[in-house]
């Protein structure tokens, strides 16, 4: 290494070791296997992606959009645009336990599936905006419709979560 002198007296092997956490390669010139202490690997536990809580933050968005798809009367969640703050919240927490914060807890900000993620939770967010400030999107003519589309992105939010889980495994 420029600008560091090992002492080279007694070798002239490469010795090459892992980093801890980082997984990337460093080569030391000068040291034997005895001199140099070998750096543990720590591993970073993922939690699941479908926990408990999660469900039930899922079946309570399910509810939200059927009662909100189907125009039930239900004190509370009678009106649509209340319905869509409901689910937009509902979404937020299911993401906190099961994509950001997960993608926050191993690092990978620049995964491709976590930047699906991304664009999938911005154009959730897009969609409901323009409900509350009357903004016309193409294939959006009511709320209810807006309503499903938050529904569906949110539920393919899940499954890009769920892919990304999975393929972190292997």
């Amino acid at each position: 290494m420029p600008g560091m002198d090992f002492p080279t007296s007694h070798l002239s092997t490469w010795t090459v070791k892992t980093l801890p956490l980082a997984g990337e390669l460093f080569v030391l010139h000068g040291y034997d296997e005895t001199t140099v202490k070998e750096a543990k690997m720590k591993t970073i536990a993922q939690a699941a992606v479908i926990t408990p809580g999660v469900l039930l933050l899922a079946l309570l968005a399910a509810t939200v959009v059927f009662i909100g798809a189907t125009g039930k009367k239900v004190p509370l969640l009678s009106n649509v645009r209340l319905d869509i703050i409901l689910l937009v919240i509902l979404g937020l927490s299911i993401c906190t336990q099961a994509g950001i914060g997960r993608i926050a807890a191993t690092g990978q900000w620049s995964h491709p599936l976590a930047i699906v993620g991304y664009v999938l939770g911005a154009t959730i967010l897009i969609v409901a905006t323009s409900v509350f400030l009357g903004w016309k999107l193409p294939f959006l003519q009511n709320d209810q419709q807006a309503l499903i589309t938050i529904a569906v992105l949110a539920g393919l939010k899940i499954v890009n979560a769920v892919t990304h889980y999975l393929l972190s495994r292997f």
